[in-house]
């Protein structure tokens, strides 16, 4: 959009209350449909480094707590994680003024704006800067999608915290913008504060269970804004000479896991295949019969990556946790003494059949360029936990000539 054509739509916007983001233009439009993060703590929070001096920005290792990690793991394919700027504590000034550049240079479809709490005693400055970020965003065109704010649980701030998401939510309608309500998720109507199902306790932050609800909302907000079918190409046949792992659908098995997989089976785990109408091919399914809880780790085939060129890996997967138990994934880089991981997910929850999807370009200046695809089930898995995988799709789009 041109800025003369901007400024009039902004112009018409404020006067008709009228949005700036059409239907036809956003809505389940094509395009890679990446998005992006910035913020404070409520997105910062369970989100850890990689591999050592990575910043985070253009990629993402999630651990429990992270509603960002949760949304990616069940995106279902429909939008690519693209990285995030976010800093525990950090006001809103700061986030415009250190964060939103970021996101700007990754040129994202949309970015998700979640901060504002930790300057609200600077109700005007934090107004301010949060419209500044969304009109930047939308003359770079770029879509903002706007978070409210959780629960403070303190008189002041609580009524504080109402009357900026009664602005945020009204910000978000004038600009015709998704908006993702945590408050009206995570705060008791009873009382103002929070849920105790969903807080952490620090009457500030969710718990795991809040990420995981979280995560949920803002896939299930975002769904009407995106195409139905997937932004990833699964594999569906094999072999596929195409692919960086040629096998990958686990149709045929061999030693205690699959094609193209090895490692070591716990005690009290049994591996099988299993069919699901959503998964072409089979599911890797490793169940544990209660008669041992030992640890399970099983990898990919390594395999040399390219500073510069775009790769992109993705898989389905499902988690039955009926007690304690975790699982990790992690893309690794050898040797397995370091394991630095350049992006992946840990979790104590279980979670219904989604679709994991990562895309990047390798950077440059690693120690090695090694990498393997690494996935472990321990924390003492109960009995009746299963873990299932299929269709681990890893391309080189660069060297497919893709892009």
């Amino acid at each position: 959009m041109d800025p003369v054509t901007l400024g009039m739509a902004k112009a018409a916007a404020k006067r008709n209350h009228a949005p700036l983001f059409t239907e036809t233009q956003y809505r389940r439009r094509g395009g890679p449909r990446d998005i992006f993060f910035i913020g404070s703590s409520s997105i910062a929070r369970g989100s850890e480094a990689s591999y050592v001096g990575h910043n985070k920005v253009g990629f993402g290792y999630f651990t429990d707590a992270a509603y960002v990690g949760w949304a990616q793991i069940q995106s279902n394919g429909l939008w690519r994680y693209a990285g995030q700027a976010a800093t525990g504590g950090y006001s809103a000034m700061q986030v415009r003024d250190e964060h939103l550049p970021v996101a700007m240079a990754a040129k994202p479809w949309a970015c998700v704006v979640h901060c504002g709490q930790n300057s609200i005693d600077m109700f005007a400055d934090t107004l301010a800067a949060l419209d500044t970020v969304y009109t930047q965003l939308i003359a770079a065109n770029i879509m903002p999608i706007i978070v409210t704010v959780q629960p403070l649980d303190n008189i002041v701030d609580a009524s504080l915290v109402n009357k900026l998401n009664v602005w945020l939510r009204r910000r978000a309608r004038e600009l015709g913008v998704p908006l993702i309500d945590s408050h009206k998720l995570f705060t008791d109507p009873a009382t103002n504060k929070w849920l105790p199902a969903y807080s952490d306790g620090d009457s500030v932050h969710s718990n795991a269970a809040g990420a995981k609800a979280l995560a949920k909302l803002f896939n299930d907000t975002l769904a009407p804004w995106l195409p139905t079918f997937g932004a990833f190409d699964f594999a569906h046949s094999e072999p596929d000479a195409s692919l960086l792992m040629q096998k990958p659908i686990m149709m045929n098995k061999v030693g205690t896991f699959v094609e193209s997989w090895s490692g070591s089976l716990g005690t009290g785990a049994v591996v099988t295949q299993a069919d699901h109408a959503d998964v072409a091919g089979k599911l890797l399914t490793i169940t544990y019969d209660g008669s041992g809880s030992g640890v399970t780790t099983f990898v990919g085939a390594t395999q040399t990556l390219v500073a510069g060129r775009r790769y992109r890996l993705g898989f389905k997967s499902k988690f039955v946790r009926p007690g304690a138990g975790r699982i990790t994934f992690r893309l690794a880089q050898q040797p397995v003494s370091t394991e630095d991981k350049l992006f992946g997910f840990r979790v104590e929850q279980g979670y219904e059949l989604g679709s994991y999807v990562q895309e990047w370009t390798m950077p440059a200046g690693l120690s090695s360029y090694t990498f393997r695809p690494a996935f472990t089930l321990d924390n003492s898995p109960a009995s009746g936990t299963v873990f299932q995988m299929g269709q681990f799709t890893w391309q080189d789009l660069t060297g497919q000539g893709i892009v």
